[in-house]
């Protein structure tokens, strides 16, 4: 290859390494690199065998670059059960399991203030941001989180984003004496 020509294909590539890098910072291909990214690790689920009294503390960090449209989770537990969102007024976020319910008070705790039940009836979660469903079960006939849960066994559960929002996330939870 005579030296002219090495030089143009230099040249060129030099051109196109720099449009790239300058497209990187500017951000031109922000939606070729969207991650998605969930982290439940925080998740907790405190139960009082003898009553059925207890608590579920599902923590959801979105630990990825793009803003997380959570359509509904489901826990595979004694039985299953399945955390969906409702657009208000009031929005708000419940836990279904045979035949029963049981809704969040408040429907969540947002690290952020973008944190929102949105349209779709969707849990929006920016990036970055964390976001806590807590449900309280008193041990009456209709709220025993132990026909749910037992105490001391690993649960398996499954968050669902909004239809064509993503691919579902797996995590597992221990379930600790209160």
């Amino acid at each position: 290859m005579s030296p002219l020509i090495s030089m143009i294909f230099l040249i060129g590539l030099a051109i196109v390494v720099a449009v790239l890098v300058i497209g990187m910072v500017m951000g031109w291909f922000k939606g070729a690199s969207s991650i998605q990214a969930i982290d439940a690790s925080g998740t907790k689920v405190y139960v009082e065998q003898s009553t059925g009294k207890g608590k579920i503390l599902l923590s959801i960090k979105n630990a990825g670059t793009s803003t997380l449209r959570l359509g509904n989770i489901t826990i595979d537990g004694v039985v299953s059960a399945r955390i969906y969102f409702t657009t208000g007024p009031p929005s708000k976020t419940t836990i279904a399991w045979s035949g029963k319910t049981l809704d969040a008070s408040p429907p969540f705790w947002g690290s952020s203030s973008s944190v929102a039940i949105g349209t779709g009836n969707t849990l929006i979660v920016p990036p970055s941001a964390t976001v806590t469903l807590e449900f309280t079960f008193d041990g009456s006939a209709s709220q025993k989180l132990t026909d749910i849960v037992a105490v001391g066994n690993s649960y398996h559960a499954v968050i669902y984003p909004a239809a064509g929002a993503g691919s579902p996330y797996d995590f597992t939870f221990l379930t600790e004496s209160k």
